[in-house]
Formats: structure tokens, sequence, C-alpha cells
């Protein structure tokens, strides 16, 4: 009877125990680099095949159709030119050669999409490195929740233990299903970075034409808060995890109200990490 006894308190603790290696992997996902440059041991996401393959469809099946748009923008610019500029000799050379150049410029940025928009996540890379010297796994799990499970339970009845297991068991369900959430709104944030390096080249091409570079614009924006999201990511990570090492047995006062606060707590992260690419486009102010 101790030994099964014994066992519900074992049974108890692993589950009331918050299991921060979850929480590092969200935190690791968000601070990965498109390209899987920072990809760690604990991220299992294959970042670097889908850029290298976001990266092929660029350059082979979107970039060629960027390049034509490019050529009609700089003709009809061309045209326009020519028709209007009453002036002749080197003050229309001049003007011709120009164009000309614009045009050159713009085909090799088309070209070299990839790189150019690596720069659009450097911000939250850097805001990586930085969160990631603040915290570590080892500070934040430093509580020993066996202890205080045991000394909590020791005094309870078997039908305390029950409900207490069960309670537990339960909390820790929706806990994983929270973080599995969590996880998941950040490899869509991916496949959606990857989409828009994909057929980057034509929404680039924009910028040729005084017309429709607001097209451009707005695209680039959009790649600039999608690199936020991922910053607002792990600084609500780190909230999180600053708040749940906070949360000790002996401040909520039972088993119970423990395993709520943790699911509690959960549940308003994957709020939160929902909401963070909403602000990323209000700040920015992309639609």
């Amino acid at each position: 009877m101790i030994e099964f006894l014994s066992g519900i308190v074992e049974f108890i603790t692993s589950l009331a125990t918050f299991d921060y290696a979850k929480i590092q992997e969200i935190f690791n996902l968000a601070a990965l680099h498109p390209n899987g440059s920072n990809l760690t041991d604990g991220v299992s996401f294959p970042a670097a095949s889908l850029w290298e393959t976001a990266q092929n469809v660029s350059l082979k099946a979107v970039a060629p159709v960027a390049v034509t748009v490019c050529g009609i923008f700089f003709a009809m610019e061309l045209f326009h030119l020519l028709s209007r500029n009453q002036t002749s000799g080197i003050d229309m050379f001049y003007s011709i050669i120009m164009t000309l150049l614009k045009m050159a410029i713009c085909v090799v940025v088309v070209k070299n999409m990839t790189g150019i928009i690596s720069l659009c996540f450097s911000l939250s890379t850097e805001v990586a490195n930085n969160i990631g010297k603040m915290i570590t796994i080892e500070e934040m799990s430093s509580i020993n929740t066996e202890e205080l499970v045991t000394e909590a339970m020791k005094d309870a009845d078997l039908m305390n233990k029950f409900f207490a297991g069960v309670t537990a068991w339960f909390c820790n369900v929706v806990i994983n299903i929270a973080l599995t959430l969590a996880s998941i709104v950040c490899q869509l944030r991916f496949i959606e970075i990857y989409i828009f390096v994909a057929v980057a080249p034509v929404p680039f091409c924009t910028f040729c034409s005084s017309e429709y570079k607001s097209i451009g614009v707005s695209f680039l924006k959009r790649l600039l808060a999608l690199g936020l999201q991922g910053a607002f990511i792990m600084i609500a990570v780190y909230f999180f995890m600053t708040i749940i090492g906070a949360i000790q047995l002996e401040s909520v006062g039972d088993i119970f109200t423990l395993c709520w606060t943790y699911v509690g707590f959960s549940l308003l992260l994957v709020i939160a990490i929902f909401q963070t690419g909403g602000w990323a486009k209000s700040l920015l102010q992309v639609n």
C-alpha cells in the first residue's frame, strides 16, 4: 500500500512538474533564422531544406517572369521618356543610359532576392541572441517540485491523492495541447515566410514602376513584420517562463491550484502567440 501511494505521488509529481523543454523548443523555433543557419539540436524543423526549395522556386520559376515584367516597365518608361522629352544630344543619351542602368540594377536585385530577404530577419536573430543570454532552462526549472508535492500530499488520504492525480493528468493534457498549438503557429509563420521568398521577385520588380511600387513597399513591410513577429514570440515566451518560474506550490496553496495556474498561463501564452502576427503588422502598418 505504501508503495502504491508512493507511486501516486511520483505520478502527480511528473505531471505537476512543468516541462520547460517544450517551452525552450518554442523559443528556439521562434528564434530560428529561415535559412536554418542557427538551427539547434532541440528543433527538428527542416528550415534549411525549405529555404533551399524556396530559393529554387524563386530563381528558376518566378525570377524569369519578374525580369520580363521589369523589361515591360522600363520599356514603358523609355517610351514615355522618348515621347515627352523634347531635348536631344547628350541629355537624351544620358537619360537613356540611366534608364538602362536602373533596369540592369533591378534585374540583379530580382535575381538575388534571398540574400536581401535574409536581412529582414536579422532583427529577430539578434533579439534571440540577447534573450538567450538572459535566460536558461536550468535557471527556470530550479524549483524542486518533487519535494513540494511530496510534502503537500504527505497527509492527504487516498481519495484526495486520486483526485489530485486526475486533475494533474487533465491539466497536463491541456498544457501539452496549448504548447503544441503554439509550436504550430511558429511553424505556420515559417511556411508563410518561404512562400513569400518563393514569389519575392515579382513584388520587388514593381519598384521599377512609380505607379505600382507601393506593391513592393507593402511586400517588404510584410517581410519585416514576419521577422518582427519572431521577436515578439520570443519576448512572450520569455515573459511566460519568468511567470512560471516564479510560481511555487507554497504560494498557490495546493496541487489543484498549481496545475490550473499552469493551464491558465499556458492558454494565455497561446493567445499571445496568436496575436503576435497582428501586433507586428499593426506596428508596421501592414494590411
